[in-house]
């Protein structure tokens, strides 16, 4: 075998080795929403309230999440959210969407309800409109997210000086820490049963 060959051989080997090194390496640690997040739980209940003739449906939810740690200088988002899909006006698919905030994690089950109403696609160049939700059933998806996020320091005042001083150099703001999440779905079929005249 020429010379030439075998350098090319032990180049092709060399890289080889380096990427499986890589990749090994990057196997090697989880990854950081895993590592630091807890368990989370989301489920739709069975049946959804219809309300003001269909303008809102208030689909309950079962959220269990851990108590977030949220370190100095990370603020705390959390966000529940559900998207319904329902076969109105003989064959329109009306969807809509909502969200909510205000439930409780502390390890133990708790109920909310996310109130979703209707969208359209009408715009300035035509589309279609929302139709109202009714009695019946619907495919429903819910997602649930608690997340501690990293926020910025903002730099401190400078200190007074004089025109003749230069003024000191603002600290570069920290970014501390990676953001630690908890994360679940649920999808389901949910009756929606209510007074659709009201």
């Amino acid at each position: 075998m020429s010379s030439l060959k075998k350098g090319v051989l032990l180049l092709v080997a060399s890289l080889a080795g380096i990427s499986l090194g890589t990749v090994a390496v990057a196997a090697s640690f989880p990854s950081a929403a895993g590592a630091a997040g807890g368990k989370a739980i989301v489920t739709l209940g069975k049946q959804a309230e219809l309300f003001a003739r269909g303008a809102a449906v208030g689909v309950p939810v079962h959220i269990t999440c851990d108590a977030p740690s949220v370190p100095t200088g990370q603020s705390l988002s959390q966000n529940v959210s559900v998207q319904l899909s329902e076969v109105v006006a003989g064959d329109v698919v009306q969807q809509g969407y909502g969200s909510a905030s205000d439930f409780i994690c502390d390890g133990s089950p708790h109920s909310s309800t996310v109130y979703v109403m209707p969208n359209g696609s009408a715009g300035p160049f035509g589309g279609s409109t929302a139709h109202p939700f009714t009695d019946g059933t619907a495919f429903a998806s819910a997602q649930l997210s608690v997340c501690s996020l990293p926020g910025i320091f903002p730099p401190t005042a400078a200190p007074f000086t004089s025109p003749m001083q230069s003024p000191l150099p603002s600290p570069i703001p920290s970014f501390p820490g990676l953001p630690s999440c908890q994360s679940a779905q649920h999808q389901a079929v949910v009756s929606i049963v209510g007074d659709n005249e009201g």
